[in-house]
């Protein structure tokens, strides 16, 4: 039995005994022999390298120097000219065996200056050929398609070997070298660059497949007898055509299942070499494929988005004609160079059995299945016979197709299906073109009838406001509008929901007002926070308030305030304060008698010395009124702290309060008449007006008074006549003890409860001396006559002024007016609540001219569809529609109108 290796992927050795020569060995060698340069450029796994090893074995015997450069050892991707081009020297200089006889690398640093190509050119001329003179040199080169890889440009290589080969007939020594070019690729690939000469040099070796004559020796490892062997080994070309990488796998694919095969008969009979091919090939070709090559072959045909589909197309075409004549298309080069069809005649067909079986048809689909994006639809139409229109491109579809094409090569049923669908949307969009001249003349014809329908509305619309330019509401309507706003202002008001936009009025006019009086009677000796400090303790001890009282005594003032509760000692100097309350009768005190009370100093108290220091607060929480007596019960008055003082002041001019005998309510006080404050006086509605109120009329501010500190006092820097004869108060007004109240000059500050009870005290004594100073409220009937008279000015506003801006004047105008008599009778003391008459005004004049444009455009209404009724008797299609464009425009109520005069119209008629 012979020990026989098949080798399946790599390069044979030269003495491999299952190595099988073609005619190409032959012929390469010869043609190196004769010193021509060759190149052997075929698809993968058909031989070369081993080829190359044998050539190069066969011309080493016959006195040849060679050396092999494989392009794959020097890299290609992550490299740069310089280190690509030393590595080529790099391999020769191993290969022709110059280590130990040329210094490579100084030799290479003594190059810097020139080109990387007269480097190369260099190298073999002063190195190769002089150290082997008289010698053939010949240079295999493998693997040449690595250099597509290359981040650069290797036209300069081969023109460089063209230059070699151009040299010969200069320079003789050129003439002892010679290239051999192996890979995967054409002869014109090998230059790129258009403006230069084409790689067009050499000859080329046709590397066909195993002949049955020339590889019978291979069945010499299937240990079979000759005959036997010979058609077994015949089975194995009808499968592979000879193809090198498959026929040395099938050989050893069957020499190690043979064994089981018990008798040749069995052998030959029951298709045992179609069972190892379908067996151990083709079912799950993609995971059996080791070492690869099939799927090399896969990837190569599907490796560019930009041709995939065209080279798919064109092998579809050749599996399905077998009719294919060779153009050298890019397409079809890549399809030679993939190795799975060949040239045979000017025809291009499938190289073998096992690739037309693998790569067949239902191949072909799936693949263009997964590239194409309109597989689908194309495969309809192609069952179809081209006739089913309902599967081309349209729209978006079509669009995206289209982009997805551009730039790439398509196989010509792409095109095809393409056109056929870029012709269908011309078609359709021809078609809707005439839809839309066909709509565009209705569209014209529709737009003069309608502009005709737009002229008439417009002209009756004209027409109808002339006729009614100077509508007005009856007078009684008019009436009914002016009592219907009276009645709604007058309830609203008393819902008490208008107090605080009158308050907030009341407050402006109160800060704007200038100060209409000099008040010099009165002093407020104020305990700030300074005082406070100064003394180190708070509540101010009795002593300290003795001393207090002791240096004003010895100013003579009228009379003294204390405005600080002293229900309780506060020691030391109780005793001095004692006595000072005993001794002195123009000495008043304070006590609080609402809500959470505070008792009176005793001593005072049982002088009958005290008044009560309570303030009203207002809904808003601000002071605008002044309680002056309080029914304690028991038939028992209390004064406030401001009466009392007051009092105690008019004494000197011989006035005390007395009764009107006409109205017990009444009380005159020197020159004035106090009326007590009821519950709906001015803006006030159901205030609670219990004991003795009156409006406080502010007269000033805290600044506003003349003030002094309790250090000042104590020290004596308050001059005498500062305080002789005056109402002296004194009182808390440092903020943190927080005696201090919101008023109408809040929105500037908060006013201390002191300077509260000094504005009292002045408004009291202004009105006692002069009778000025009290606010007068009108009876609640005038100020609904107020209320009636505005809601009537407003009503005739809207009623004879039809110009809108000289309504608006007019309204503004009235508004001011009504503003300035309130501030003006306001200084006057007059209180009069204006928002009522604001509001009466305003809605009156925005009701009448609401309900005089709902009548007006009642009857208008009425008489434009009357008028555009009578204009359809002569023009029926533009009045029928002008009535519709009326229609459109109106409110719904108006339409029901519109059908209502319509259908009477109708049935009359």
């Amino acid at each position: 039995m012979i020990d026989y290796r098949y080798q399946v992927g790599g390069s044979l050795h030269n003495q491999d005994i299952s190595y099988v020569e073609r005619e190409a060995d032959a012929q390469l060698y010869n043609t190196l022999h004769q010193g021509e340069f060759c190149y052997v450029l075929n698809s993968r796994q058909m031989g070369k390298s081993s080829l190359l090893v044998r050539t190069k074995h066969r011309l080493e015997e016959r006195g040849f120097c060679c050396s092999a450069i494989d392009l794959t050892g020097i890299g290609s991707e992550y490299i740069n000219p310089e280190q690509w081009y030393r590595g080529i020297i790099s391999q020769l200089y191993l290969g022709f065996n110059l280590v130990g006889k040329v210094n490579l690398k100084s030799w290479w640093s003594e190059q810097t200056n020139i080109t990387l190509v007269q480097r190369l050119n260099h190298f073999i001329l002063d190195i190769l050929l002089v150290e082997f003179k008289n010698q053939e040199l010949v240079i295999f080169i493998d693997e040449i398609d690595s250099i597509f890889s290359l981040p650069f440009s290797s036209d300069d290589f081969f023109a460089f070997i063209r230059f070699c080969y151009n040299q010969r007939a200069i320079a003789t020594e050129y003439q002892r070298i010679n290239f051999a070019i192996f890979g995967v690729a054409t002869p014109s690939s090998l230059i790129c660059d258009k403006q230069r000469t084409p790689f067009n040099i050499g000859q080329a070796i046709q590397l066909t497949g195993f002949s049955l004559d020339k590889s019978l020796s291979l069945a010499q490892g299937l240990n079979l007898p000759p005959d036997t062997g010979k058609l077994v080994f015949q089975d194995i070309l009808r499968w592979t055509s000879g193809q090198p990488f498959l026929t040395q796998k099938l050989c050893r694919l069957i020499a190690e299942n043979i064994q089981v095969i018990n008798s040749q008969e069995v052998l030959l009979q029951d298709n045992f070499v179609n069972k190892i091919v379908q067996r151990q090939i083709i079912d799950n070709w993609e995971s059996q494929d080791d070492p690869e090559h099939l799927r090399t072959i896969r990837d190569r045909i599907l490796n560019s988005k930009e041709t995939s589909v065209r080279v798919l197309g064109i092998y579809q075409e050749i599996l399905l004609t077998n009719q294919v004549a060779r153009d050298d298309s890019p397409e079809q080069i890549e399809l030679l160079l993939s190795g799975l069809v060949i040239d045979k005649k000017g025809y291009l067909q499938v190289k073998n059995l096992i690739y037309q079986t693998i790569f067949n048809l239902e191949w072909i689909a799936d693949q263009l299945k997964s590239l194409r994006p309109y597989s689908l639809p194309l495969k309809k139409w192609l069952d179809s016979h081209k006739q089913d229109k309902t599967q081309l491109l349209q729209n978006i579809s079509l669009e995206q197709a289209l982009i997805w094409a551009k730039e790439k090569k398509l196989a010509d049923i792409d095109y095809q299906f393409l056109g056929a669908s870029q012709e269908l949307a011309k078609q359709q969009a021809q078609q809707q073109l005439n839809l839309e001249q066909i709509a565009r003349k209705k569209i014209e014809l529709a737009l003069e009838a309608a502009t005709e329908a737009n002229n008439i509305l417009a002209e009756v619309k004209q027409t109808i406001r002339r006729k009614n330019k100077n509508f007005r509401l009856s007078k009684i309507l008019l009436l009914v509008i002016i009592i219907a706003t009276t009645g709604f202002i007058i309830l609203f008001r008393l819902t008490g929901w208008l107090q605080f936009s009158e308050f907030a009025i009341f407050d402006r006019f109160m800060q704007i007002r200038p100060i209409q009086t000099t008040e010099e009677r009165i002093v407020i000796i104020g305990i700030d926070e300074l005082d406070i400090q100064n003394i180190g303790e708070y509540p101010i001890s009795d002593r300290i308030l003795a001393q207090a009282i002791s240096q004003l005594q010895s100013y003579q003032p009228s009379v003294i305030g204390l405005d600080i509760y002293r229900d309780l000692p506060v020691e030391p100097g109780t005793e001095e304060l004692e006595i000072i309350f005993v001794n002195n009768s123009n000495l008043l005190g304070i006590e609080k008698i609402i809500n959470s009370k505070v008792n009176p100093p005793k001593t005072l108290a049982k002088l009958n010395q005290v008044g009560f220091n309570d303030l009203v607060l207002d809904k808003d929480g601000k002071v605008r009124r002044a309680l002056l007596s309080y029914d304690a019960g028991e038939d028992a008055i209390k004064y406030s702290f401001a009466l009392r003082l007051a009092l105690k002041y008019l004494e000197k001019y011989q006035i005390k309060p007395e009764t009107v005998p006409d109205n017990i309510h009444q009380i005159k006080l020197g020159k004035a008449i106090f009326n007590p404050l009821k519950d709906n006086d001015g803006s006030y509605i159901r205030a609670k007006t219990g004991g003795y109120q009156i409006m406080l009329n502010y007269d000033r501010n805290q600044a506003e008074f003349t003030t002094y500190s309790l250090t000042d006092l104590l020290a004596k820097k308050i001059p005498e006549s500062a305080i002789a004869d005056h109402v002296v108060i004194i009182g808390v007004t440092a903020p943190s003890i927080n005696d201090f109240f919101a008023t109408p000059y809040s929105s500037q500050q908060l006013m201390p409860g002191v300077v509260i009870h000094g504005n009292i005290i002045s408004q009291i004594l202004q009105a006692a001396l002069s009778g000025k100073g009290l606010f007068k409220v009108l009876p609640e009937s005038v100020e609904w006559l107020g209320i009636v008279f505005w809601s009537f000015f407003g009503s005739i506003l809207a009623w004879t002024i039809k110009s809108k801006l000289k309504l608006l004047v007019a309204v503004l105008s009235a508004i001011l007016a009504l503003t300035i008599i309130s501030y003006q009778l306001f200084l006057w003391q007059w209180w009069l609540p204006v928002v009522p008459c604001f509001l009466a005004l305003i809605i009156a004049v925005f009701l009448t001219l609401f309900i005089t444009a709902q009548k007006q455009d009642q009857i208008q209404v009425r008489q434009t569809i009357e008028l555009l009724l009578a204009i359809c008797q002569d023009q029926p299609a533009a009045g029928r529609i002008a009535i519709e464009y009326f229609k459109q425009g109106e409110s719904e109520e108006n339409v029901i109108t519109i059908e209502q005069i319509i259908s009477k119209k109708t049935i009359s008629d």
